[in-house]
Formats: structure tokens, sequence, C-alpha cells
């Protein structure tokens, strides 16, 4: 389950390491534009804020899709503390 990679990512960071994700928001699924099935592939930013648990969330937010008009995609940059 999506949770539990990324929380397992999260966790292997090292200290004032930085966790990366994006990918298909789940709004696109409601809006039309497609996305991955199942949907439970489809990421939300505060799906991603409770994965980073534990982390300094640096961004976490919907952006627009890079070459597409009305898709987005889910954002999170997180940190964790130390170093």
């Amino acid at each position: 389950d999506l949770a539990t990679v990324l929380g397992r990512a999260a966790g292997a960071l090292a200290p004032g390491g930085t966790l990366f994700v994006l990918g298909w928001d789940a709004a696109n699924a409601e809006n039309g534009t497609g996305g991955p099935r199942p949907a439970e592939l489809l990421l939300s930013v505060d799906g991603l804020r409770q994965a980073a648990a534990g982390l300094d969330v640096v961004r976490a937010e919907r952006v627009p899709q890079l070459g597409s008009d009305r898709a987005l995609d889910a954002l999170l940059v997180a940190r964790r503390p130390g170093c």
C-alpha cells in the first residue's frame, strides 16, 4: 500500500535527507483528466502529509502537471530533521 511505501521511504532518510514525491493527484479522477488505475494509486496532498509524519514539510501542494492543460499532480518535498 502506498502509505506504507512512503512511510518506509521517509523512515529510511538520513538526517538532513530530502524526500521528493510527485504523482497523479486524486482530483484527476473527479475532473476526468485520467491517471492510473486503480484509484488507490492516485495521490492526495493530505495523504502525502500524513506519510511525512515526523519530517519537516517544505512543500505540499497540488501543482499543474507538466505537459497538460488540466491534469494535476500532488507534490511533497520534506526533510528529515538533523544535520
